[in-house]
């Protein structure tokens, strides 16, 4: 995920979703990479598509049986 932190960190949002998008399409049930793209949004501001990538990873995290990554999720949805 280090080329999209590179992104967000240079105010290239565009080019970090971009990444993050790729990586999600490469890695469908990835729970991880969708968290790790809900808290570069909330890092850089972008609340709004933030609540929609998390509510997306609360979903698989959910059809997953992944109480860890269901409990993280709805923390962070929480103080949105």
């Amino acid at each position: 995920m280090g080329l999209a932190g590179y992104y967000f960190k240079h105010m290239q949002t565009t080019k970090a979703n971009q990444v993050y998008e790729y990586m999600k399409a490469r890695d469908e049930k990835n729970v991880l990479i969708q968290v790790r793209h809900g808290q570069a949004l909330l890092e850089n501001g972008l609340v709004d598509l933030a609540k929609e990538v998390f509510s997306s990873a609360l979903k698989l995290a959910h059809a997953q049986n992944n109480t860890e990554a269901v409990e993280f999720i709805q923390h962070h949805l929480e103080r949105l």
